[in-house]
């Protein structure tokens, strides 16, 4: 239901910056910018905010939206603080811990019904699911999701008549394991902590228990849950500016 721009900056015709913007008929949002470091620090950061702020007026939106983890992107808060913006915690965030953190859990510990991995769902069965996901907004990750860039064998795929309706992506990296998408669209408040414990047993078996595991995109639920094992949670920010700044 959005439309999706690439904007780009350049010094002397060699691009410098990069920055994607998603538009719906009353709102814009920030999803991604970015400057090469050596750039950093000239001002192309903040003239290039500065005309993506200034092409959603002309657009005719009535807010540009950022969202963000307080902390993590120094720079673009920096340059976000030149505008009124009206800062909002939100009810998600990220979380980073290790596998015996997790396993400590009762909660994340047991039983799941109707969840496979992803290696076992044929890409007919997901294209229906992937398109839900992105008309909801929720699409994190590039959809249709490419098995090779996950442990496809590790990540959940939570099913309610025979159709998906929960997924959980893992990544391994350098610094351990990633989870860049858990998303659930069935009434089912379980079916993210089944997805977990599907995809702990998978992991313990070929992972220590010292393994670091970082989410990047967690629920209100859950973030209350890791809240009380005690681990790093970093809840997300939106950043909300009202573009008759510019009327």
């Amino acid at each position: 239901n959005d439309e999706m721009e690439l904007w780009g900056i350049e010094d002397f015709g060699t691009v410098c910056g990069v920055a994607v913007m998603s538009k719906e008929a009353d709102w814009v949002r920030l999803c991604h910018i970015y400057v090469e470091e050596k750039y950093r620090g000239s001002g192309r950061g903040g003239r290039l905010l500065f005309e993506l702020i200034y092409n959603a007026y002309i657009y005719g939106a009535s807010q540009f939206i950022v969202k963000y983890i307080p902390g993590r992107y120094p720079g673009l808060q920096n340059l976000l603080r030149n505008y009124p913006m009206m800062i909002s915690e939100e009810t998600v965030g990220s979380v980073s811990c290790t596998l015996e953190n997790l396993l400590t859990s009762k909660a994340l510990v047991g039983e799941y019904k109707n969840i496979k991995s992803l290696a076992e769902c044929p890409q007919t069965e997901l294209s229906h699911f992937y398109r839900e996901i992105v008309n909801k907004g929720l699409d994190w990750v590039e959809m249709p999701i490419d098995k090779k860039d996950y442990l496809a064998d590790f990540c959940a795929v939570k099913t309610e008549g025979g159709k998906p309706t929960g997924l959980l992506l893992i990544k391994e990296q350098k610094e351990g394991i990633l989870i860049p998408l858990m998303v659930n669209i069935s009434d089912s408040v379980t079916a993210p902590i089944e997805m977990m414990r599907y995809a702990l047993q998978k992991i313990v078996k070929t992972y220590p228990t010292n393994t670091s595991v970082h989410f990047e995109v967690v629920n209100e639920s859950l973030l209350m849950l890791f809240e009380r094992l005690g681990v790093s949670v970093e809840r997300r920010c939106c950043a909300s500016l009202d573009l008759s700044y510019f009327a």
